[in-house]
Order: C-alpha cells, then sequence, then structure tokens
C-alpha cells in the first residue's frame, strides 16, 4: 500500500481550505431553506390522511388531521387536503407538483354532487396517461373555483420507508408553468448547441491527430450532457415518453461521465512527473466505472439507493480531485493548469446544486452543476487548443533547429571537404619535395663518388675525404631540415601527439612514421631514405612492438589516426 505525504501536515491548509468552502455552502443553503411546516403560497390549510380509503367518497371531514411538522409519517399510499385562499390567486388555472419522484399522483377536484374530476400525473405513469406531461413529472392541474376556498384532494404512492416533505409541495400558475416550460427548452437548446459544436470539433480532430485527449473529451461532454437533458425532461419528452422506468436510468449517466473525466485527466497528465497521482486517478476511475454498474442495478430495486450510492460517489470524487488541484497546480505545466481551473468550476457548480438538492431549497438547483459543466467544457478546449498549440511550436522549433543542424553539418562538411584536400594537396606537395631531396641526394653521391677518384690521382686524398665527410653531414641535415619545415606546416601538432603518444620512439622511427603519415609504400620510403626495403620492413616490425599494437592492427592507420 502506498502511503503519500500529500495527506500529511503540510497539506492541512488546503483541506482547512476545502473545509470552509463546504461550510460556507452549508451555511447559505440552510438560511435559504424553509423553515418549519410552513404552507405554500395560497394554501391556508393542508391535512393528511395515511392509508386508502377507496373510494374516496367514503372521506370525511374527521378522515383528516392537520401537519404537524415538515415531514409526513411513513406511508405507501396518503392522501391530502388542500385549502385554497381564492383571494391570493392571479390565475385560474394551477397546476400542484411535488420535487420528487413519486410513483403516482392523483388529484380530485370535487363539482359538486359527490362528482369529482381526476388527473393522473408520476414518475411511473407514461406520458401518455398522465393529465399533464414535460419535465416535472409529479404535478397535477386544477382550476380556482368562484368561491372564497377551493378544496382539492391528492392520492400520493411512494415507495415505503421514503420520506416526504411539505416543503416539496408547490403550486404553480399554468402560464408561469408554461413560461418556465419555454425558457426550459431554449436553455437546454443552447446548452445542447455548444456541447454540439465542441463534441463535433473534438471528433473531427481525433480523427485526424489519433489523439485520445480528444476522444475522451468527446466521450465525457456527451455522456455528462445526457444526465441534464434527463433531468430537465428533454430525454423523457421527445425520446423515451411513454418509457419512465427506462429514462429513470439516464440520471447514472453522471457516473459514468466522472469516469470518463477521470481517463481525460489522466491522459492529460501523462507527461507530468506525478506517477503516484496517476495511480490514484486510475483507482478513482475503476470507482466511477464500478458504482456505473451498481448503482443502476440497485436502483432497479430501490432507485433512492442508487441515487445516494451516485450521490456519495460524486461527492468523493470532487474531494479526491479538489485535493489534487490543491496539491499539484504548481507542479504542472500551464495545460493542466486550465484543465484544474474548469475542474474547479464544475466541483463549486456541482457541490451548490448538490447541497441545494438536499435541502430543496431549489428547484432548479442542476442549473448551477450545469454552468459549471459548460465553463468546464470551455476551459478543456482551451487547454486543448492550447496543448496543440505549444505541440505545434515545437514542431515547428524542432524543424528550425534541424535546419539549422543540416545546414551547419553541411557546412563543417564542406570545410573538412576542403581541408582534406588542401591537406592532400601538400602531402603531395610534400612527397614531390621528397622526391627532389633524394634526387639532390643522388647528384651529391655522385659528385662525392667523382671526388673520390680524384682524390686518388693527385695524392690529396686526406683534404679531400673530409671534404666528402663534411658534404655528407651538411646535405643529409639540410635535406632533413627542408624536409621537416615542409611537413610541419602541413602537420603542425603530428610530432608533439605522437611523442606523447608513443614516447619511446626513436628519431629515426619518428621520421618513418612522418613518412607512413604521407601514405608513402615502403617502396617509396625506401628510394627517399636510400636505404633497402628490407630495412625498413624490419624498422616498421620494430615500431609495432613499441606502439604495442596487437595482430591485425594496421601501423599505417594507426599513424593516419594521430592529427
Amino acid at each position: 500500500m502506498v502511503y503519500n505525504s500529500y495527506f500529511k501536515l503540510m497539506y492541512f491548509r488546503e483541506i482547512k481550505i476545502i473545509a470552509t468552502t463546504i461550510f460556507i455552502l452549508c451555511f447559505f443553503d440552510a438560511m435559504s431553506g424553509e423553515k418549519g411546516n410552513a404552507l405554500p403560497e395560497m394554501v391556508s390549510e393542508i391535512e393528511v390522511h395515511y392509508g386508502d380509503p377507496d373510494p374516496i367518497n367514503n372521506f370525511t371531514t374527521a378522515s383528516f388531521e392537520a401537519i404537524t411538522n415538515d415531514m409526513f409519517n411513513s406511508c405507501d399510499t396518503l392522501w391530502l387536503r388542500l385549502t385554497i385562499d381564492n383571494r391570493l390567486a392571479k390565475d385560474t388555472e394551477y397546476f400542484i407538483h411535488f420535487n420528487n419522484a413519486l410513483k403516482g399522483v392523483r388529484l380530485f377536484e370535487p363539482e359538486g354532487n359527490g362528482r369529482y374530476t381526476e388527473r393522473v400525473s408520476g414518475a411511473s405513469v407514461p406520458e401518455k396517461n398522465r393529465s399533464v406531461g414535460l419535465i416535472i413529472k409529479d404535478k397535477v392541474p386544477f382550476h380556482i373555483t368562484s368561491s372564497e376556498e377551493t378544496v382539492v384532494y391528492l392520492r400520493l404512492e411512494r415507495k415505503p420507508n421514503k420520506p416526504l416533505y411539505l416543503r416539496n409541495l408547490k403550486i404553480v400558475s399554468i402560464e408561469g408553468f408554461i413560461r418556465y416550460s419555454s425558457n426550459t427548452f431554449l436553455i437546454q437548446a443552447f446548452f445542447v448547441g455548444i456541447v454540439f459544436i465542441l463534441c463535433f470539433f473534438n471528433l473531427i480532430l481525433f480523427f485526424l491527430n489519433h489523439d485520445k485527449l480528444h476522444l475522451y473529451y468527446f466521450l465525457y461532454a456527451f455522456v455528462t450532457s445526457v444526465y441534464f437533458l434527463f433531468y430537465f425532461g428533454i430525454l423523457e419528452t421527445f425520446v423515451f415518453s411513454n418509457l419512465p422506468k427506462t429514462n429513470t436510468y439516464f440520471f447514472f449517466s453522471v457516473l459514468v461521465g466522472q469516469a470518463l473525466y477521470c481517463l481525460f485527466l489522466m491522459h492529460a497528465l501523462k507527461n507530468e512527473k506525478i506517477g503516484h497521482w496517476r495511480r490514484i486517478l486510475k483507482s478513482v476511475t475503476i470507482l466511477n466505472i464500478a458504482a456505473a454498474f451498481l448503482a443502476p442495478f440497485l436502483s432497479s430495486l430501490d432507485y433512492d439507493t442508487g441515487v445516494n450510492i451516485s450521490d456519495v460517489c460524486s461527492m468523493l470524487n470532487a474531494i479526491i480531485i479538489t485535493l489534487m488541484i490543491f496539491a499539484l497546480y504548481k507542479k504542472v505545466s500551464k495545460t493542466v493548469k486550465i484543465i484544474f481551473i474548469g475542474t474547479f468550476f464544475l466541483i463549486l457548480g456541482g457541490s451548490t446544486s448538490l447541497f441545494s438538492n438536499i435541502r430543496y431549497t431549489q428547484d432548479l438547483h442542476v442549473y448551477f452543476y450545469q454552468f459549471g459543466f459548460v465553463v468546464e467544457l470551455l476551459f478543456f478546449a482551451i487547454a486543448i487548443n492550447y496543448m496543440h498549440h505549444l505541440e505545434k511550436m515545437e514542431k515547428v522549433e524542432s524543424y528550425m533547429l534541424n535546419l539549422k543542424l543540416e545546414s551547419e553539418s553541411l557546412k563543417k562538411e564542406k570545410e573538412a571537404i576542403k581541408l582534406r584536400g588542401e591537406i592532400e594537396l601538400k602531402n603531395r606537395e610534400l612527397a614531390s619535395k621528397m622526391f627532389i631531396i633524394s634526387e639532390k641526394e643522388e647528384l651529391f653521391k655522385d659528385i662525392i663518388a667523382q671526388l673520390k677518384k680524384v682524390s686518388g690521382v693527385d695524392g690529396q686524398a686526406d683534404g679531400l675525404r673530409a671534404i666528402i665527410s663534411n658534404m655528407k653531414a651538411s646535405q643529409y641535415r639540410s635535406n632533413w631540415q627542408e624536409f621537416e619545415v615542409y611537413f610541419s606546416n602541413v602537420h603542425p601538432r603530428f610530432y608533439e601527439e605522437l611523442a606523447k603518444k608513443y614516447p619511446d620512439l626513436s628519431k629515426n622511427e619518428r621520421r618513418l612514421c612522418a613518412f607512413l603519415k604521407l601514405n608513402l609504400s615502403t617502396k617509396e620510403i625506401s628510394v627517399v631514405t636510400g636505404k633497402s626495403q628490407n630495412s625498413i620492413d624490419v624498422a616498421r616490425s620494430r615500431m609495432r612492438r613499441k606502439m604495442g599494437l596487437k595482430q591485425g592492427e594496421n601501423l599505417a592507420s594507426a599513424i593516419a589516426g594521430i592529427v
């Protein structure tokens, strides 16, 4: 098990910031919530009856009791008797609805003579069988009578042991609801348009670049959008109007979206040196995938249980990702920082939505979450574009650097070719000089030979032999001095480097090395030096031993490698 130092006291400051943020959200949520058992506007009295006296005609005034608190007692079926003050009514047609997924809602409106008009709604009722469809499932219409009060009866079906709060009951005019529906559809159409454009371009970029970051962005945006289209009734209205139970499973698309977000973030962090955090993120991804399978299965048994699992998983994701943002923000690249900023907007909007939903202080609390999601997608798009801009700039810089290196390489190669040409030319000049020196030596030898003949004739042998000896020594020194001057001009560091590498070589052996440096053959060296080829071969063998060359190593190549 890996223990991370990020959870030590060094990050206590970040944890305090998170706790303070949550406290502030809870505080404002608590301040904005309804207190006690405050009745909805227009309602002067609400009475409750637990159980089902079917038919409704069996009810008597004594059948109902006053509500003493905000929460109704646990019961599969209950009846509500609402008395509405008509003096507060501004319209003649209203809806009664609950911010809760009730199995069935039936409204009975008295017509007189013991007759009632019945209207139906509910989360499990197909839209074709509801009195009113669209967006808010648990709503039924009624009319304001001409008397001072309007009395209606509500029969509510719910799952056992599930709480139902008085504050969930709302009364909205039909005219206001129509405006609400129109505005909601316009907002969602705008939302779908933005998401469609972002998804379309990222899908195209994925096919062009084959970068998984675009694919994860597309899948995350698409799947998470399904949740909002579910919540605001778009899917039910236009796709699953007569499959209400199937429609409810799209609530859990938020868990799949969270798993895809983790994959997106892991891919964005692939070049960052934060391996331990990527392993944590991988574990969170696996947790989300498991929850995405488990929650819908449990919801088929108990829908609220699946919803609670989804909420808990979302909270854990928010806490872990928030900790990651605080821990890594200063360590990651600018691209990931932009992604973190977008994620923070989503976490802020989602947390506000979640806390508002817990207390039902906002009917449209999911708008907080949706707004954060749209802002996040825009930041993600900016981050991806910025990332690809950097990649393009790096490619351009790399291309320019390669061009520069190739240009320098060509320039150096040309200079090397020129230099080699000059050296070869000078080497040829040196070789020619050597042969000229050799010819001069031959000439001197002939002169000396003639002098020897003369010395034997006139009796001045001793003086001529001295002259001959001095001429030989002077000519030998002069020839070698002339050669070494030319050689040193072409290879100024040769003798110095040769002495460093092979200090045991004699003067004659160093001169032999100079001939080999000029790439002269044994025969040519024999001609220049006046020694036999056999003597040259013996000298070469002796040099190989001194230089420590192994069998197979070429003497001329070893000397040619000396600068």
